[in-house]
């Protein structure tokens, strides 16, 4: 049997181990949330330094192809690349001479059909964009403790979780 200073070392330990794992789920991080304008949110995803995002799509004026690719510097999305093959896109994007420094915290962009819009993170493909045709879809950065990120990612996993 044990003695009551045994059973208090115990309970002041575990509850030592509760706070530090709580104070973990506060710990900052950066993630990267892709919306609808409707609301939904259909992908989140933690980001760190030099991790890229990636839209492609067909250009509306130039009906050609066009990559562009943004990589996290730490707080924003910085233009690391855009490839296409047209040079009329290079000069609407005014990058024939190279690539200007260009960051954002936030990308809005209209989702048409006939832009065949794919948004690609840290290679995962982000699904069910063409569910929200004509609509505007955001990607962005934020910071946030870790039990929202979580809770994000448990919703879009489960997401009969959300509605309930």
């Amino acid at each position: 049997m044990r003695t009551r200073a045994q059973r208090v070392y115990r309970v002041l330990g575990l509850m030592l181990l509760l706070a530090a794992l709580c104070s973990l789920l506060l710990l900052p991080v950066d993630v990267v949330l892709v919306g609808a304008q409707s609301g939904p949110i259909l992908f989140v995803e933690h980001i760190s330094k030099g991790d890229n995002v990636v839209l492609s799509h067909t250009n509306s004026m130039y009906m050609e192809r066009v990559e562009e690719a943004l990589a996290f510097d730490g707080s924003d999305l910085t233009l690391a690349d855009v490839k296409t093959d047209s040079y009329g896109v290079k000069e609407y994007y005014r990058i024939t001479d190279g690539l200007p420094r260009r960051s954002w915290r936030n990308v809005t962009f209209m989702n048409s059909a006939s832009g065949q819009f794919q948004v690609t993170i840290k290679g995962k493909a982000v699904e069910d964009l063409s569910r929200f045709a004509d609509q505007p879809i955001t990607f962005g950065i934020t910071r946030c403790p870790l039990a929202y990120y979580l809770s994000w990612r448990l919703f879009h996993i489960f997401p009969s979780l959300a509605s309930s």
